[in-house]
């Protein structure tokens, strides 16, 4: 699977994409370039076909303008005198040497009406060898000109000699017998007819035209009569095929008629053109789609296989590039890395490439030189960790046994009890307790609470609690005890440490209490039955904090049961997730419901309680507690 997120196989995918959208732009293009092929075949063949239209339409203009001209110069003619007519061969012969196209041409008078003395008289002229020559065949009785079918068609529907009429194909019935059709116009005089002109064109030769016109192989040509519903020629079959056939029997005649470009017969597609001429006669080509399309989708298909040939030649090409020059460079890379990253720092990655491959392999190399001095400096830093940690966890047994740690302290002293805790929020902490017996009838009890954390605390923990045991004990009372112990402290604090402090001289027998504070928080005290409630006193300033200072005693007196608990701010401004603080007022609460407990069981309990409201808040400060129930005395 690790082949498959590669990044060969990355950059792969983005040239693959890419290939495959060129390859759908080309192939929308290709696509673009058939459609505008195939409408500018159409077009060009169109063109081509309306060109050659125009030429046959106008070889039949001409000569059916040749025919009727020919009628009226014979209608002039024999409204000239006997003696000044020309022969009507002379201007026949004219008119066909200008159409060497045509088989012959005929001048076809009615019984008598150029000679009285003849019932069949006419000239007919035809090519040969090159040559118009007579045809005095036709002027005999064997030859019943007025009953052939061209002559009928004439005689039927031509009313002047502007008339012009077209015969549906037929075969020569003498000569030649080859497959022709007749334009012809009536000779009038008088509103009478008295003959007809006519002008044979021979249907190979219009084949041999209209042959040259389809596209494609299998296009076709028809020469159609509409007038006379009859195909006269087609450039598919041969001319002796084809007379007879009727245009509106072939299949697809009807779309064709209605407008339509386009049908299907046989399965095959075809395009049809068809244009049609002022004598009702038609020219229709037909051309089948597929073979006008040939040429160009065989292109189009060598294009598509010459692009897919390019394409994969490219991606071949490219594929060993990056194999050449990113992947097996990558793989080296990665393979040196992991040595490295087992913890081979001598390994060093070696890749020719000059560029940004090259360049991550210096900066490997330069990354394990780093790393190893790192090393170095890491171990030394954790041997002096370890150095540190192992005096710290020295200096906290120390501070540990500076603190009176043995309870209960004092078993022959049946007039009081007390016990006190303190947690550091460091290995070592600047919060601490501590009592000892002034003399046999008082006990002093001190509560304390250093700016700042850590060593620095502890060292000026240790000297403020030394200085105040060592006054008091000396026989100062509290405040005078705190007045000596912060000129002390005052002198060379260049480090503008302070601790405040509460301390109390409790007299075992009577219940006395003198104490004195130093900007320390005040105690609880809890009356025998009573609740926890806050000894209200004059606060001093702290110690340490300015040389001079003056402090006051106080006084109050505890019953049998009472209890007075001490604590620093470690314990009320612990906060949880949320930055809401422990507060006084939950200390009362809790120490409250304990005030029947053990003292032990009480600060225990308290401990607990401030742990489970921080949750899973850090502890920031030094915790500590001090509870001191005073029993009373017999002497009392």
């Amino acid at each position: 699977m690790r082949f498959f997120f590669s990044i060969k196989v990355k950059i792969l995918c983005v040239i693959v994409a890419v290939f495959a959208l060129q390859m759908v732009y080309s192939c929308s293009s290709l696509i673009d370039t058939y459609k505008e092929y195939r409408r500018m075949r159409i077009k060009e063949c169109l063109l081509a076909f309306n060109a050659e239209c125009r030429i046959f339409t106008g070889d039949m203009f001409l000569l059916q303008q040749a025919a009727a001209y020919f009628a009226q110069t014979m209608e002039m003619r024999q409204s000239q005198p006997e003696d000044a007519r020309v022969d009507v061969a002379v201007p026949l012969q004219r008119v066909l040497e200008d159409f060497p196209a045509a088989l012959g041409g005929g001048l076809w008078f009615e019984p008598y009406q150029d000679d009285p003395r003849k019932e069949r008289s006419c000239r007919y002229l035809f090519w040969k060898g090159g040559k118009l020559r007579l045809d005095p065949s036709f002027e005999t009785l064997g030859y019943n000109y007025p009953e052939q079918e061209w002559y009928r068609l004439i005689k039927e529907r031509a009313h002047s000699s502007k008339d012009v009429v077209w015969s549906p194909p037929y075969r020569d019935a003498s000569g030649t017998h080859a497959l022709m059709i007749t334009v012809g116009c009536g000779l009038f005089r008088h509103g009478e007819l008295f003959g007809a002109v006519t002008i044979d064109w021979q249907l190979s030769d219009i084949l041999q035209r209209i042959s040259s016109l389809p596209p494609t192989k299998g296009s076709y040509v028809l020469f159609v009569d509409l007038l006379n519903d009859a195909v006269l020629a087609r450039s598919d079959k041969p001319v002796e095929e084809v007379p007879g056939t009727s245009v509106l029997s072939l299949p697809w005649f009807p779309l064709i008629g209605a407008g339509q470009t386009r049908f299907t017969y046989d399965g095959v597609r075809y395009l049809s053109f068809m244009s049609t001429m002022t004598n009702n006669m038609a020219l229709i080509l037909n051309i089948p789609e597929d073979e006008l399309m040939a040429p160009v989708r065989r292109r189009i298909v060598l294009m598509l296989a010459w692009m897919a040939g390019f394409s994969l030649l490219l991606f071949g090409a490219t594929y060993y590039l990056l194999h050449r020059f990113v992947s097996a460079p990558m793989v080296s890379i990665v393979r040196q890395a992991r040595r490295i990253g087992r913890g081979d720092l001598d390994c060093r990655v070696t890749v020719t490439d000059r560029g940004e491959l090259g360049e991550v392999a210096g900066v490997l190399n330069s990354m394990t030189e780093d790393l190893k001095k790192h090393i170095g400096q890491m171990r030394r830093m954790v041997q002096e960790k370890e150095r540190i940690a192992a005096e710290l966890d020295v200096a906290t047994h120390i501070q540990a046994s500076m603190l009176p740690c043995l309870f209960p302290p004092y078993p022959n002293c049946a007039e009081f009890d007390l016990f006190a805790g303190m947690r550091p929020a460091r290995e070592v902490g600047g919060d601490f307790y501590d009592f000892f017996m002034i003399d046999d009838r008082q006990l002093a009890f001190i509560i304390a609470d250093v700016s700042g954390k850590g060593v620095p605390a502890a060292l000026f923990m240790v000297i403020a609690k030394t200085l105040l045991k060592n006054h008091l004990q000396s026989g100062l009372s509290p405040a005078e005890a705190l007045e000596a112990t912060n000129a002390q402290l005052c002198e060379n604090n260049t480090m503008d440490m302070f601790v405040t402090v509460w301390v109390g001289v409790l007299s075992r027998y009577g219940g006395d209490v003198r104490y004195a504070n130093a900007g320390h928080n005040n105690p609880l005290l809890c009356r025998c039955g009573g609740a926890y409630k806050e000894l209200q006193g004059r606060h001093g300033f702290v110690l340490g904090g300015m040389e001079g200072m003056r402090y006051r005693n106080e006084a109050f007196r505890m019953q049998p049961g009472d209890r007075i608990l001490l604590y620093t701010d470690g314990v009320t401004e612990t906060t949880n997730a949320d930055g809401v603080m422990f507060g006084v007022e939950r200390l009362r609460k809790h120490a409250g419901q304990l005030k029947e407990a053990s003292l032990r069981t009480e600060v225990s309990e308290v401990f607990n309680a401030v742990d489970s409201f921080a949750g899973d808040a850090p502890q920031f400060d030094d915790i500590t507690l001090l509870v001191l129930e005073y029993r009373g005395s017999q002497q009392d």
